[in-house]
């Protein structure tokens, strides 16, 4: 393979991996516009990568489990907050509601 060969490789490389990247983007804007976007993305986030709870377990094998899925959750939580603008800020708050409300019942009933 020439060198030229290689150049023109990697810009198609580079090329496509942009196109992805901007297609992911509109993706995630899309899905965090609507109230039940951001409500998914947020249970992902709490509920299967576990972005918020600790990882330690005291078994090492379960213990590595949750760190990498920990791990891809703060990957995604990154992207959501650089992607997401201003819909970042509605998840945040909508979570807090969620959480007090939640709270408060659970005040009620004890």
């Amino acid at each position: 393979m020439t060198q030229g060969e290689l150049e023109r490789r990697e810009r198609y490389r580079k090329q496509v991996a942009e196109e992805t990247d901007a297609k992911a983007k509109a993706a995630c804007q899309f899905i965090m516009s609507t109230p039940q976007g951001r409500f998914f993305l947020w249970w992902v986030l709490e509920s299967v990568c576990g972005t918020f709870a600790s990882c330690e377990t005291g078994e090492e094998r379960t213990s590595l489990v949750r760190t990498g899925k920990r791990a891809a959750g703060l990957h995604l939580q990154g992207l959501m907050q650089e992607w997401g603008g201003p819909e970042f800020v509605h998840l945040m708050a909508e979570n807090f509601a969620r959480t007090a409300d939640f709270l408060a019942r659970m005040r009620e009933d004890s």
